[in-house]
């Protein structure tokens, strides 16, 4: 298979070994004149001459004209305009290549390096495509105005152009379909790769009415009687925002933090010393149950109302996934909602994990406390005598976290620096690995160290491959290299296949455009860089 680079690079070395100077190499390579690379405008035509002197300005330039049957034709202004645009390609495409190859990670294992086996099964125009996805993503300019760039288009009535488009690039890179037959589809191209999947509805209403919120319960339920049937068990996963109002997680969320009553296990009130983090990770020491019984007290009657309807949404969920033998992923959301999301996922792991996980909370890495609250909620499992579904994350909403921050004027909860997320995550590996007796992990990362580091623990503890409690993970257009590493290595690897109606799962999109800027150890560069 004949890659774009061969090409380049066999220009490069053209290029490098000859004595030519740019502006004669391209117009060797174009067969144009180099005088038409210094103007702006086509060049007048040349002054009528013999038939002679004709035939010999031709010898030299393919622009000349002339009466004689054995001249060549006058270039057309179109194909002259093509031309230069080659030309143009000739200089950027090396000038793109060197620099993705100069900031890719230099470090790599032999088998990474492997590109011919790593991506046998794709081709040409699939390598190019994803390659060009994942540069763009990496554009500062269109990661920083593309969102509001989308609102505006919207508010102008350019709906449907702006979603055709996205349909076309990013959503195709970064999605399985907009059905789930669709993603049905793509889940079974996987399995021949030795992948499994992770169903992800990956619609975030937040809003809308009770049977817009019931039609998302059902979605999920069919992902879970449709993964029955795959050809190899996948995960089924949740968003708690599409199954209720973000008012009501917003309004549980404080009740949980500020305003509910939770008898701590020394006292009976919060020690004014503590900090609000210390307070909620003591209340994570409870029963989860406990803790969910004080919170409708404080609701009001439509609240309450709402509060029961998702609880009804979610145990039908938990129970479909029972019956069916299909894990539950809760996925993680932003700070602000996420103690309302923990507590119900762990209220459901209480439920449901009694004889291993099936329910599994996600934790985010990036997060100042992420290791403390995993700490405590394994000791919770293991005191009352559930299994802990873990599934390991870097985190996704760093830049509407830290606006928040800033507008609220709170402390930014996600860690000062990379190396300490990357330290919080392998703290959460490791400790995750080591309590298998009552866990089961899922380590969700794009990052290669935290990859390689983890296989090595996992031989280091004797730990089967193969466990059903231990799983890898990425995410759909992303990290491949990664995804077939684990599956070289004998190991449960699931990508996540994330489906929905455009419009629906843009918030998803611009999330994925975001990582791939470079955020959290995203690999993205390298990922280039072997696609290249």
């Amino acid at each position: 298979m004949l890659r774009a680079s061969t090409i380049v690079r066999s220009s490069l070395f053209v290029h490098r070994h000859t004595s030519l100077s740019s502006k004669t190499f391209i117009s060797n390579v174009i067969k144009i004149p180099c005088r038409h690379l210094t103007t702006s405008t086509p060049p007048p035509p040349p002054p009528p001459t013999s038939n002679t002197s004709q035939h010999h300005e031709s010898s030299s330039s393919s622009s000349s004209s002339s009466s004689s049957p054995s001249s060549p034709k006058p270039l057309p202004n179109k194909s002259r305009k093509w031309k230069y645009l080659l030309g143009a390609a000739i200089i950027l495409l090396p000038s793109i290549y060197i620099y993705d190859y100069m900031s890719a990670p230099t470090h790599a294992t032999d088998e990474l390096e492997d590109t011919a086996t790593l991506y046998r099964e794709k081709s040409t125009k699939e390598i190019a495509f994803s390659w060009a996805i994942l540069k763009i993503c990496s554009i500062n300019f269109i990661v920083e105005y593309g969102p509001p760039l989308l609102e505006w288009a919207e508010q102008q009535g350019l709906a449907a152009p702006a979603h055709w488009f996205i349909k076309h690039t990013f959503f195709k890179n970064f999605v399985a379909g907009e059905t789930l037959q669709e993603c049905a589809t793509n889940a079974d191209e996987l399995a021949k790769e030795g992948m499994g999947v992770v169903f992800d509805y990956s619609v975030e209403a937040g809003s809308g009415s009770k049977e817009a919120f019931d039609s998302v319960a059902d979605e999920i339920k069919k992902t879970i009687i449709v993964g029955k049937n795959a050809k190899l068990k996948p995960f089924a996963c949740l968003k708690v925002s599409g199954l209720t109002s973000f008012d009501l997680l917003d309004r549980l969320s404080v009740l949980i933090q500020h305003s509910v009553a939770v008898p701590l296990p020394s006292t009976s009130s919060p020690d004014k010393n503590q900090t609000s983090t210390e307070q909620t990770i003591k209340k994570r020491i409870l029963p989860p149950t406990k803790i969910l019984a004080k919170a409708p007290s404080s609701l009001s009657p439509s609240e309450l109302v709402e509060f029961n309807d998702l609880l009804s949404r979610l145990d039908s969920i938990c129970q479909t996934a029972k019956e069916n033998n299909i894990p539950i992923l809760f996925d993680a959301e932003q700070t602000y909602y996420q103690p309302a999301i923990d507590l119900l996922a762990l209220y459901f792991c209480s439920l449901y994990n009694r004889d291993g996980p099936l329910v599994y909370n996600t934790y985010q890495m990036y997060l100042k406390d992420g290791p403390e609250r995993l700490k405590t909620d394994l000791a919770n499992a293991k005191a009352y005598g559930y299994h802990l579904g873990i599934k390991l994350v870097r985190g996704a909403y760093m830049v509407t976290e830290r606006q928040r921050a800033q507008q609220k004027n709170y402390s930014d909860p996600i860690s000062a620096t990379i190396n300490e997320t990357h330290a919080n995550y392998a703290e959460g590996v490791k400790w995750a690995l080591t309590h298998l007796d009552h866990a089961g992990v899922m380590i969700a990362s794009h990052n290669e160290d935290t990859i390689t580091s983890s296989i090595s623990q996992m031989e280091e503890l004797k730990i089967d491959p193969k466990n059903p409690n231990v799983q890898f993970a990425q995410l759909y257009g992303m990290g491949d290299h990664l995804s077939l590493l684990c599956v070289h290595h004998g190991l449960r690897v699931f990508k996540y296949v994330p489906y929905g109606p455009v419009e629906l799962v843009t918030p998803y999109l611009i999330r994925r455009m975001q990582e791939n800027r470079g955020f959290l150890g995203s690999t993205s560069s390298k990922e280039r860089h072997l696609l290249w």
